[in-house]
């Protein structure tokens, strides 16, 4: 591996980590993939780099996490490579083991600004965000001072609060990489393979479907194999996501199309456990529902209570009643409430 790989080049192989999702990995959920199915790693949400560097404090909050989700990574998304090479500095500082850059994003949103997933169609900007964020990345390893560094006030003070409490320790170069998918709106791997292998991040995650194709269909595991063989040869962890039910599923796609490994996203929700292959009771899975409430109210308390309810609704499956137990927290708005609307079936069902 090269000394750019980072924590990648010692992780076991093969490597099964949490997929970032937007509005679904925040530090509660990362918290429970941690504690339930010990992920290789895991990945934050994406964090805007322009919102961030134009003062949306606010954004910090995606970019918390608890001491023992190591390793863990900064998600960015953007086009402007000066807000990335900030932003870089800006997660480094705080202690990520690394960084990612989202280039497979598919929501109009997104898309339609050039970030995302729109970024296969512009390899030469694509290859210039690589380069902005690693050296973001040596700004601080090197000394950088954060009130040079970071621009809007706000942001700045937040940043230097939270790196404070590290100090030095997180005076490191930490390795930069890329998740994205297997085309724009046809699959081609081998060329986006060829301009992203220029620029030899750490690591490409392949989603294997188009940004076309959004989420429908089946995610493509030969077109993601292709990517391998493309990239055999070079120092780049490859990973696949897309469509993977749990552990075994991830180990066995790895090994059949030769990659380091795979991240597990959807079917982690209201699931952790599918990250550790344990198959759980309808018991353990409402006390986790209990336990991902508490850890929501607890990490995020500013956090509006309705943002957890989708995981809530993912453990409540396999039982009399389960239907409505699901519509009746999708309008919980505490902790408290989920207890009281939860327990009066684990009880019965745990005795």
């Amino acid at each position: 591996m090269n000394d750019l790989s980072g924590f990648w080049a010692a992780l076991p192989r093969p490597i099964v980590g949490l997929s970032p999702m937007d509005g679904i990995t925040d530090v509660a959920a990362r918290a429970m993939a941690c504690r339930h199915g010990d992920p290789s790693l895991t990945i934050t949400e994406f964090v805007s780099v322009e919102g961030l560097t134009h003062g949306a404090v606010t954004l910090l909050t995606d970019l918390l996490y608890e001491p023992d989700h190591r390793p863990i990574v900064a998600q960015l998304y953007g086009v402007d490579p000066d807000a990335f090479r900030e932003c870089a500095t800006i997660a480094t500082a705080l202690g990520f083991d690394g960084i990612d850059i989202n280039m497979g994003c598919p929501a109009s949103t997104v898309a339609n600004r050039g970030a995302g997933a729109a970024l296969i169609k512009t390899p030469e900007l694509a290859r210039h965000l690589i380069r902005a964020a690693r050296q973001g990345v040596v700004d601080w390893a090197n000394g950088g001072d954060l009130h040079r560094l970071v621009r809007h006030a706000k942001v700045r003070r937040e940043a230097v609060r939270r790196a404070q409490a590290l100090g030095d320790r997180a005076r490191r170069v930490i390795p930069v990489s890329v998740k994205t998918r297997v085309g724009f709106d046809t699959i081609e791997p081998e060329r986006w393979m060829s301009e992203l292998a220029e620029e030899s991040p750490a690591a490409i995650t392949l989603h294997g479907r188009t940004l076309k194709q959004l989420y429908s269909g089946r995610a493509d595991w030969d077109a993601i194999g292709r990517a391998r063989e493309r990239l055999r040869g070079s120092d780049i962890v490859v990973l696949g996501n897309g469509d993977l039910a749990d552990r075994s599923e991830a180990i066995e796609r790895a090994r059949a199309y030769g990659l380091d490994g795979a991240l597990i996203g959807r079917a982690t929700v209201g699931n952790p456990w599918a990250l550790s292959g344990q198959s759980v009771t309808v018991v353990e899975r409402l006390r986790g529902a209990l336990e991902h409430a508490d850890a929501f109210e607890t990490l995020l308390p500013d956090k509006p209570f309705f943002a957890v309810r989708k995981h809530l609704h993912g453990y409540c499956r396999g039982f009399d009643g389960a239907p409505e137990l699901r519509r009746q927290l999708m309008f919980a708005t505490s902790a408290a409430h989920c207890r009281e609307l939860i327990e009066p079936i684990l009880v019965p069902l745990a005795a």
